[in-house]
Formats: C-alpha cells, structure tokens, sequence
C-alpha cells in the first residue's frame, strides 16, 4: 500500500512538473510574441516614420520644382520680351536713319 501511494505521489509530482512546464512554454511563447509585436510596432512606426518623411520631402522638392518652373517660364517671356523691344528698336532706328 505504501507503494501505491508512492506511486500515486509520483504520477501527481509527474502531473505537476507537466503542467508547469506547460505554463513556462506558454509564458515563453507569450513572451516570445510580445516581444516580436514590440519589435515589430517599433519597425512599422520607423517605416511609417521614413515614408512619413520621405512624402514630406517629396511635396518639398515638388514645390520648388513647379516654382523653378514658374520661374523659368517667366525669365523666358522676360528674354523674349527683351529681345523683342531691342529688336523694335533697332528697326526704328534703321527706319529713322533710312528717312534721313
């Protein structure tokens, strides 16, 4: 009898051990999840944070870029107009001279 208690000792210290390496595996694994969501929150929010960025710098460059554009279109009518007016000139000049 005193052997079969034994026994049923030794199945119920059995039992336990199992069921706390079960909870350890458990917890591990939680761990283990929680850990990579962090890990990977962190990487998405710097990702988020790069495009976040580099959409930013983008509507920058693509400002100047159409004011550049702007700008050169203006500096274009401005040479053209300049042209122009020189070349009025020297035709009324020549005009003038001609009727001299």
């Amino acid at each position: 009898q005193q052997q079969q208690q034994h026994v049923g000792d030794q199945d119920c210290e059995q039992e336990r051990e199992s069921k706390k390496k079960k909870v350890d595996d458990i917890e591990t694994q939680y761990q283990t999840l929680k850990e990579l969501f962090r890990t990977k929150t962190v990487e998405w929010l710097s990702t988020t944070g790069e495009i976040k960025r580099l959409k930013k710098e983008i509507m920058i460059v693509d400002s100047k870029f159409r004011k550049e554009k702007i700008q050169r279109v203006i500096a274009e009518n401005h040479y053209i107009q300049k042209k122009e007016q020189k070349e009025q000139k020297e035709q009324h000049q020549l005009q003038q001279q001609q009727q001299q």
